[in-house]
């Protein structure tokens, strides 16, 4: 895949920031909290944050708190200036 779909479709990659993907209907603070990342970017957004977390299992734990998807967050987050 290429463009800009492809930085929404690249795998997490370990000890990089990733983007987590959820429903507005789900605390995002909590799902982070129980995989035991953290929030760096943005503030309000209502399906998707930038994260980050100890861990070569982040994206599973992510997942297996709620999160629809999880992908590589790391070109987005320069993009943003994360």
């Amino acid at each position: 895949m290429a463009g800009p779909a492809a930085i929404f479709a690249a795998p997490p990659r370990p000890g990089e920031p990733v983007l987590v993907l959820f429903s507005p209907f789900r605390d995002v603070d909590a799902l982070l909290a129980r995989a035991g990342a953290s929030r760096i970017g943005p503030l309000h957004a209502p399906l998707a944050v930038l994260a980050a977390g100890p861990g070569m299992d982040l994206a599973d734990r992510l997942l297996a708190s709620g999160a629809l998807a999880v992908s590589d967050g790391s070109t987005l987050a320069q993009l943003c200036g994360v």
